[in-house]
């Protein structure tokens, strides 16, 4: 099995910055990277407490705060899993047959 890229890293309590960002932070880049994809599995709460030798409540904030983002999705009894790309649009590309036929006269 190939081994997760999130446990090759590690978070520095010296850094200043709190853990649970430091950790989420972690898990953006490794999304926007492409080293995880949508539909990828993430390591489970308690590996990640023991990789990181962080507590739990500090591992479920940051997973909270990236699944508040959209990046990730957490099913219980499954596990975390990056999600899928959502797709945004610009209001002012929508198409609207009111506006287009007003513009027709």
């Amino acid at each position: 099995m190939e081994r997760n890229p999130i446990l090759e890293a590690s978070l520095s309590a010296e850094d200043g910055l709190p853990l649970y960002l430091q950790l989420s932070s972690l898990f953006r880049r490794c999304i926007a990277s492409g080293l995880l994809k949508p539909g990828d599995q993430l390591p489970s709460e308690a590996e990640l407490c023991r990789h990181f030798e962080i507590s739990r409540s500090t591992v479920r904030q940051a997973l909270k705060e990236l699944e508040e983002q959209g990046l990730i999705m957490r099913r219980q009894g499954l596990g975390s899993f990056v999600a899928e790309p959502k797709l945004y649009r610009r209001s002012e590309n929508i198409y609207s047959f009111t506006a287009e036929a007003t513009a027709m006269g």
